[in-house]
C-alpha cells in the first residue's frame, strides 16, 4: 500500500476518534477499536478489548467540553490490512490550554472497517 493511501486511512481514523472523543460517548469510542485492542490512555492501567476501551472512557470525569486535534501525523502500512501511525494529540478539556500527548496506534482492517488494535498515549519528554 502506498504511503499516501496509508496516511489517508490514518487521518480518517483519527478524525473519527476525535469526533467520538468530543461527543464523550464510550460506546462510540469502543466501536472504533478492535475486540482484541490493547489500550494505554492517560492512566497506568492497560485496558483490553472493546469492553476495556468502553470502561476507560466511561470512567473519565464528566467535563463541560472535550476536544482533540492531531498534528505531525506519520503513517506506514505494514501490510494491506495493518497500518501503524504516530502523531501529536492536543487534548483540550473544559476549554483549558491544550495538553500535548504523543500517540501511537496500530490500525487493522476487520470486516472491511479500519479499527484501532493498539493505542498508546504518553506525555512528551520534558525539554532539556
Amino acid at each position: 500500500m502506498p504511503r499516501e493511501h496509508a496516511e489517508a486511512i490514518a487521518l480518517e481514523a483519527l478524525d473519527q476518534w476525535a469526533r467520538a472523543f468530543a461527543e464523550r460517548d464510550p460506546d462510540a469510542m469502543a466501536r472504533l477499536h478492535s475486540e482484541r485492542a490493547l489500550f494505554f490512555g492517560s492512566r497506568p492501567q492497560l485496558y483490553a478489548g472493546r469492553s476495556g476501551v468502553r470502561s476507560y472512557f466511561a470512567s473519565l470525569r464528566p467535563r463541560s467540553s472535550n476536544s482533540v486535534r492531531f498534528s505531525d501525523v506519520a503513517a506506514e502500512a505494514l501490510a494491506d490490512t495493518v497500518i501503524q501511525l504516530a502523531a501529536t494529540a492536543w487534548f483540550t478539556v473544559d476549554h483549558r490550554v491544550p495538553i500535548p500527548m504523543r500517540v501511537s496506534q496500530t490500525l487493522v482492517c476487520e470486516d472491511g472497517q479500519w479499527v484501532v488494535a493498539q493505542h498508546h498515549a504518553s506525555p512528551p519528554p520534558a525539554a532539556t
